[in-house]
């Protein structure tokens, strides 16, 4: 992220400029000038980052269209994000059978980003169904400028029956003049990743007995990063499931090589699969 690198940079060279009054004069004379072609040379990387960082959202904008297109011949084409979905290795994990029936209704998948920053927001459309009263479901993710995700906002969602994501059981009586109870559990969904959670729930969570929700956030940042920068660009591959893990690892061994080889990236930036650079999917 641009700022989070413009942050370490003036770190940098203010640990440069610190260690220049601690060298012997005969190196002051060639360190010094040096130095201040290194920080020209970090200001143009800034620029670069601020540029690249525009362009990326000008070619957003251009996939738009495409998908707009995209979302008006697959309309009628049954069950297509639901097969996408239980096509991909993350999102196949998350689909679980009360699910489907649902999932069958969802008729689009759309990302919006924002100019000049990493927030961005997913939005899932689906047609009338006898499940929830929401046209759409949304995640909107906030991302700092020191590179840590702050909160990722869903959609409160308006069950018209049975909740997916609870199931509800009966109690015993216990004793003569006592009814029986109802008690809800929590069940895995695909409709869980529509709670909120944010940055301040995940340091409470850490401080609690409860370990298995220290990760809550970076597992749900990551598969907001999924659905934006593999799943919504590659839907047909996925759909008709020529697209697998394999490809993921492929990508990512191609970007490591890049980046030992002085071309790659960025820190803090993911390529997705139609080559536009994202924000780093892992939080900090």
């Amino acid at each position: 992220m641009e700022g989070n690198d413009s942050h370490e940079l003036k770190l940098q060279e203010k640990k440069a400029d610190e260690e220049l009054s601690k060298l012997p004069e005969e190196e002051k004379a060639f360190v010094q000038p040096v130095l201040e072609l290194q920080k020209q040379r970090n200001t143009l990387f800034l620029a670069f980052l601020g540029e690249l960082r525009a362009l990326e959202y000008k070619y957003d904008q251009q996939y738009t269209p495409l998908y707009e297109q995209r979302s008006q011949v697959i309309k009628n084409a049954p069950e297509f994000w639901l097969k996408v979905l239980k096509n991909n290795p993350l999102t196949s994990t998350m689909v679980f059978e009360q699910d489907e029936q649902l999932l069958k209704h969802l008729i689009d998948i759309k990302y919006f980003g924002e100019p000049n920053t990493d927030n961005f927001k997913l939005e899932f459309h689906f047609s009338e169904n006898t499940f929830i009263e929401n046209t759409i479901l949304t995640k909107k993710y906030v991302v700092g400028g020191d590179d840590e995700v702050k909160s990722g906002e869903g959609t409160e969602i308006k069950w018209k029956g049975a909740n997916l994501t609870q199931k509800v059981k009966k109690t015993k009586k216990r004793g003569k003049n006592k009814k029986a109870g109802i008690k809800v559990e929590e069940i895995p969904s695909f409709f869980s990743f529509f709670k909120s959670v944010s940055a301040d729930d995940e340091e409470e969570e850490e401080d609690s007995e409860d370990e298995g929700m220290g990760d809550m956030m970076e597992e749900d940042f990551e598969v907001a990063c999924e659905i934006r920068d593999e799943i919504i660009p590659n839907a047909i591959y996925y759909f008709m499931g020529i697209r697998d893990e394999d490809d993921h690892m492929d990508m990512d061994m191609d970007d490591e090589d890049d980046h030992h080889e002085g071309k790659g990236k960025g820190k803090g930036k993911k390529v997705d699969g139609s080559g536009n650079e994202k924000a780093d999917c892992k939080t900090q």
